[in-house]
């Protein structure tokens, strides 16, 4: 095993002051707007060569996949060190090392998939890295995976490729500009940006390039990056966009580089299916299907819509930089991002407080009121977070629609307005398919039962939110079928799932498919819901 003791800086910058945090960050050139000009010629078999690197040495790994190219002179020189003296550079070994690791991770946890290899190109049939210095490109990049030749036109076109990945991620580089260009050095920048350049490579390889929406392409590429390396948190300095400026950053922004501020949005399905939906969401975009609707569809499949991620997320978006809890599975290390801006901090008024606005698809937004105390004459805070959970508008890319809501905060609380604990006040939150998070109150509005569909095998309870209640009440909940034939019938006690306030009823796992009523009773009043089941 080679020494960790590496011959340049390892250790991780999160000052977020080199990056324009009110612009798209730039971490990668796949797929950036020349190659994507280049790439469309490809697709319609038109010739479009791009020059590989020349380089003076490389190095290939014992089974032939990779082959590492590398040169030890001039402005593209990695570093010389060779601690075991056996004649290849320990940088060259820690790239073989890092790309092993993740490549590891990608076919035998995430996805069993092969890439189609390069003929003699590069000089044999391993998938080609090139070493060399990326700092000067544009903005200055971590590296790139470059598409080369198709071999595929089913469903979305299929390439081979190779990588370029920076000589030596030094905190001594500069862009054209003058500015840093890593946020993570040495052998740590090194590592993150295997995972997230052969990741590329297994995406244009084995499913195909989309052309559309490739945010899906960079925020699972940097999602890989948390996968392989937890402990590496390059990711912080690009997600923290996100908090600085939600209104810039909807998560239906379908340009490439929006996956870099969202790459952390895969742990939301990690904390409640394990890894199941990259692998899903990649096959559905290899048999053809957008990625936004591949997201949409594979979460269906795995009981947990992308309206209820979100709806565990919101409280997440909320706890970060002072406010961050415990260890957030889903954005751990939450307490060094911003905390996310708020467009309204104010104090809340009689008769009423109100505010409006209208919200693009997945489109975050914050608000903090102080409502006054029921106990001692000072205030209570409370802090809301929306977004609209359109799917429709989502999977069509529809960045122009607009949904109008508006949040009041009122000293009279009518059914179905979320009471406020400490204050006599409440909060009501209106518009179709507008989910929200409200920190301090005594639940959590959610829009309908979940998981919507219930899949059959995947679980056989759903969850039925219940307004005007409190942990340890009971309800009735009655399974329907859609003629109104009772199929369950049960009394159960009212629970906390995370902070939302629910009803779970089990339901026979030999359930025939089909939609279903769902009727809740609970303090003298009583709802009916739509669930879809499947199997």
């Amino acid at each position: 095993m080679l020494s960790r003791s590496f011959a340049f800086s390892l250790f991780c910058l999160f000052a977020l002051s080199p990056f324009r945090l009110s612009s798209q960050p730039v971490k990668c050139g796949f797929l950036s707007e020349s190659e994507r000009i280049r790439v469309d010629k490809l697709a319609e078999g038109i010739q479009a060569d791009r020059s590989r690197p020349v380089l003076t040495d490389y190095r290939d790994d014992a089974d032939g996949l990779f082959r590492v190219h590398y040169t030890l002179e001039g402005s593209d020189a990695i570093p010389t060190a060779d601690q075991n003296g056996n004649g290849t550079p320990d940088y060259v070994e820690y790239t073989f090392e890092s790309l092993h690791r993740s490549w590891k991770l990608f076919t035998d946890t995430l996805e069993n998939v092969t890439v189609p290899r390069d003929g003699t190109n590069g000089g044999s049939n391993a998938i080609d890295v090139y070493l060399l210095d990326l700092s000067k490109v544009g903005y200055g990049l971590y590296g790139e995976t470059v598409p080369e030749t198709m071999v595929s036109s089913v469903n979305f076109p299929r390439y081979t490729s190779w990588m370029q990945l920076d000589n030596n991620f030094s905190p001594d580089d500069r862009n054209i500009y003058g500015e840093p260009v890593f946020a993570t050095f040495g052998l740590e920048g090194l590592q993150i940006t295997c995972a997230h350049e052969l990741h590329h490579v297994v995406q244009i390889g084995a499913h195909g390039d989309a052309a559309v929406q490739l945010m899906i392409y960079e925020m699972t590429s940097t999602w890989m990056e948390q996968r392989a390396y937890p402990h590496i948190r390059d990711w912080i300095v690009y997600a923290a966009n996100l908090f600085t400026e939600p209104g810039i950053f909807p998560f239906s922004e379908p340009r490439s580089s929006n996956g870099y501020v969202w790459g952390f949005f895969p742990n939301v399905y990690r904390a409640r299916v394990g890894d199941a939906l990259i692998g899903s969401m990649w096959s559905k975009i290899g048999d053809g299907i957008r990625p936004f609707n591949a997201l949409v569809e594979a979460g269906h499949d795995l009981g947990y819509p992308l309206d209820s991620a979100f709806t565990t997320l919101l409280p997440e978006l909320y706890h970060t930089g002072s406010r961050a809890e415990d260890t957030s599975v889903i954005l751990p290390g939450a307490e060094e991002l911003p905390e996310i801006r708020l467009i309204v901090d104010d104090v809340a008024t009689e008769p009423s407080t109100m505010q409006s606005g209208n919200l693009r698809p997945f489109e975050v937004r914050a608000l903090r009121y102080q409502v006054p105390s029921v106990t001692d004459g000072n205030f209570v805070s409370t802090g809301i977070v929306i977004t609209w959970a359109d799917m429709s508008a989502f999977v069509q890319t529809e960045m122009q629609r607009l949904q109008a809501y508006t949040v009041t905060l009122t000293p009279n609380p009518v059914d179905g307005d979320i009471p406020i604990n400490g204050s006599l006040w409440g909060v009501r939150v209106q518009g179709p398919n507008i989910i929200a998070f409200i920190e301090g109150a005594a639940y959590d509005a959610v829009p309908a039962p979940y998981p919507q569909p219930l899949v059959l095998g995947t679980t056989t309870e759903v969850r039925i939110p219940v307004n005007n209640a409190k942990v340890g009440d009971q309800a009735t909940v009655s399974l329907m079928t859609i003629q109104g034939l009772g199929v369950v019938k049960e009394t159960v006690d009212l629970i906390f799932d995370a902070s939302r306030l629910v009803a779970p009823l089990n339901v026979p796992h030999d359930l025939t498919p089909g939609t279903y009523l769902v009727n809740i009773e609970c303090n003298g009043q009583q709802s009916l819901h739509k669930i879809l089941v499947k199997r």
